[in-house]
């Protein structure tokens, strides 16, 4: 069961750090693709440059990391808080992993939308770029938060049947 302000802070985290690792994958992905292409098309040299280039940037990682960990706690806490008191009676996990994805995804966009509208740019693929992470995160994260809740279930199974005896 994950309900209650302290299960969904730890959902909240699982969410950043599932953010962190997409990203962080995805931009891996996209540096070995660039990466390739440079190598092939304009020598060592310039692949060099781009690892320094890269290396500089993981350095400023914490920055929106810690951004990010801020705007998932102050709006996905209470927003998870309201999920779950709406999902306590729906059995399936599966519907609570949507349900999470999808105010992931609504939130997301809509915290982009506000950000596009207050610094004057085009909002529509940063909004579904942003929908698809909340999504991705909130939904990864509550899967994540289910497994572990089953795991510890589980194990205190057994001393929970040996204290029924």
């Amino acid at each position: 069961m994950i309900r209650g302000w302290g299960p969904i802070g730890m959902l909240n985290l699982r969410c950043v750090v599932v953010l962190v690792v997409v990203n962080l994958m995805t931009a891996l992905g996209a540096v070995y693709v660039v990466g390739i292409r440079i190598l092939a098309s304009d020598g060592v040299v310039a692949g060099v440059a781009m690892v320094v280039y890269l290396a500089i940037h993981v350095v400023e990682l914490p920055v929106p990391i810690v951004a990010v960990g801020a705007v998932v706690a102050g709006v996905g806490i209470p927003a998870g808080v309201v999920a779950g008191r709406a999902l306590r009676g729906e059995a399936h996990e599966w519907v609570h992993v949507l349900a999470f994805a999808a105010v992931g995804a609504v939130l997301a966009a809509a915290i982009c939308s506000a950000v596009a509208a207050a610094i004057h740019i085009d909002l529509g693929v940063a909004a579904a770029w942003a929908a698809l992470e909340g999504a991705v995160g909130a939904g990864g994260a509550r899967w994540w938060s289910g497994a572990a809740c089953r795991k510890n279930d589980l194990a205190t199974a057994p001393r929970r049947a040996d204290a029924d005896r």
